[in-house]
């Protein structure tokens, strides 16, 4: 990392607090499988899960995923500043480390979406709608205006 004397304040205070942020949103992850242990279990060699078995809930998983991407948009917009040249090499070495986060994330709520059905079929509910509302919002600027009527 640069000298700090010669950085401008605010870039690195902004620095700090994703540095900061990524940190905790890290701790939070790689916790989960402390906290949840069915999350460790594979079909292959664990055995059976033993039932009944607690699964991080619905609002914390959403709540994490909304952080997740809300410094994923804070850091891609912090390295696309052109004034934080200085910064080029730590925010490389951020931007890996908060891509495996975001990597470890996607498997716990992939593991967790394998092993409560419920929660599955409401995902592949959200993405038919999500997908449904993409096609209707493209078929415009595919067809024409003329052809989408």
């Amino acid at each position: 990392m640069a000298n700090s004397a010669t950085m401008s304040p605010t870039c690195s205070i902004t620095a700090y607090r994703l540095s900061v942020k990524v940190h905790n949103l890290t701790s939070f992850v790689y916790r989960l499988h402390h906290d949840f242990p069915v999350l460790d279990w594979s079909p292959t060699g664990s055995g059976p899960i033993t039932l009944p078995f607690n699964l991080p809930s619905r609002g914390f998983m959403q709540c994490l995923d909304e952080n997740l991407s809300e410094v994923s948009n804070e850091l891609e917009s912090f390295l696309s500043n052109p004034s934080n040249v200085e910064y080029r090499a730590w925010g490389k070495d951020l931007d890996r480390r908060f891509e495996a986060l975001e990597s470890a994330f996607e498997a716990i709520h992939t593991k967790v979406l394998k092993l409560d059905p419920v929660r599955l079929d409401e995902a592949l509910v959200q993405f038919g709608v999500a997908d449904d509302y993409l096609n209707s919002a493209l078929e415009p600027l595919l067809f024409g205006e003329e052809d989408a009527y």
